[in-house]
């Protein structure tokens, strides 16, 4: 079973693609100030957005398993729609502290014991 680290950065796969997909599409309109071929980055891009619902698939199979509400709610914000800690304490009415630090904590084994107990092996 890997550390918490490990936990969290199976659960962060999605968001290095996220940025990818989005410098892509950025690549494909601005490409040195003029359009590029049409269909450059579109074939790309859809194998990478297929990439990325699949670990968002997988990533929602594990936070799905975990019992408890607003852990899953943590899980989900941070891990699923990418928002910053600030944005994830606001939106579970908790401080940025307390989410940063004890909720996260508690969520990250709370998704690796859900994950194993799924599947029979770990994150």
């Amino acid at each position: 079973m890997p550390k918490k680290n490990g936990v969290k950065e199976w659960l962060n796969r999605g968001y290095g693609i996220e940025l990818e997909i989005r410098a892509l599409e950025t690549a494909g309109v601005t490409a040195e100030g003029r359009e590029p071929p049409p269909g450059c980055f579109a074939a790309y891009i859809k194998g990478r957005v297929a990439d990325l619902n699949k670990v968002l698939a997988e990533t929602l199979l594990a936070i799905g398993a975990v019992d408890d509400p607003i852990l899953r709610a943590l899980l989900i914000e941070r891990y699923v729609n990418f928002k910053h800690w600030m944005d994830v304490a606001d939106a579970l009415h908790y401080s940025e502290v307390h989410v940063k630090g004890k909720l996260h904590s508690r969520a990250l084994e709370a998704v690796k014991r859900a994950y194993t107990s799924i599947r029979g092996d770990g994150i």
